[in-house]
């Protein structure tokens, strides 16, 4: 095969992965878990009923969807085609929110908005650790590179990050106007996340460097996820029922998702 011909097979396959790749959403007011197209085409529910799933997070080589459900305090996991629903972690949670996962390591991670904390279990629920008893963040996201996990904290208004068992735990952004979604590009090396106050869509360094705003006139955002491969930012809007997405710097902003009487709020990229 000449230079030219193995580049254009690794271009075509590039593209055929690009077409496999789907969003995946939790609706509060919906009660269901659904995927669609990266352009917002061929929307599909995959767990719906008595749920109030708020944020989610991928295996997909695991074939799994984990998410956060407010509504009877319990981490759940399925496939990722909705089937085989189970609940994982069934303790008392006090309001499970954000979630983030540790495939290499066999960990999750999830907060509990109203206990204050931040805890971590093996993939299938057990071996229970409270890693932050002070944070209230609704998020929660992993470096798998530098072995760090980052959250922002609604209520004392940073961004803070730590190492995976919960020490060395670090202000990296402070006075910010309330952050809910956070999300990391790691190609780049920044964070994004959204700012429930203001309305913005906001991107420092890793090291909360260099604050920038990018996206204003947002309506009650919660999500936000960082698509490296794609170039682009998704977030939710639980205001408007509205998906919307743009370019890493901001521009080109699209609706891709517009269900009057939804509420969107967790979502990532597969």
């Amino acid at each position: 095969m000449s230079h030219q011909e193995d580049l254009m097979s690794k271009n075509i396959s590039a593209n055929s992965g690009m077409h496999d790749r789907k969003m995946y959403w939790a609706d509060l007011e919906l009660h269901k878990i659904q995927k669609a197209n990266l352009d917002g085409s061929d929307v599909k529910a995959l767990v719906s009923g008595e749920i109030t799933a708020r944020f989610i997070a991928l295996d997909i080589q695991g074939n799994k969807i984990y998410w956060s459900d407010s509504s009877d305090n319990k981490i759940k996991r399925s496939n990722l085609d909705g089937s085989e629903v189970e609940d994982l972690v069934t303790a008392v949670l006090p309001y499970p929110s954000g979630i983030a996962l540790d495939i290499p390591g066999g960990k999750m991670y999830w907060t509990s908005y109203s206990g204050r904390m931040i805890r971590r279990a093996n993939l299938d629920g057990t071996d229970i650790q409270d890693i932050s008893t002070t944070a209230t963040s609704p998020n929660v996201v992993i470096n798998q590179a530098e072995n760090k996990l980052y959250w922002a904290d609604y209520h004392t208004n940073v961004i803070q990050r730590a190492n995976l068992d919960g020490t060395h735990v670090e202000d990296l952004i402070a006075d910010l106007a309330m952050p809910v979604g956070i999300s990391l590009d790691l190609v780049e090396k920044n964070i994004y996340w959204t700012a429930y106050t203001t309305n913005l869509i906001q991107r420092s360094t890793l090291d909360g460097k260099n604050v920038e705003d990018l996206v204003s006139g947002l309506d009650s955002s919660r999500g936000i996820t960082v698509d490296s491969v794609g170039r682009k930012i998704y977030w939710t809007n639980v205001g408007n029922g509205k998906i919307q997405r743009c370019n890493l710097d901001g521009s080109d902003i699209e609706d891709i998702i517009h269900v009057e009487g939804s509420a969107p709020q967790g979502i990532a990229i597969g």
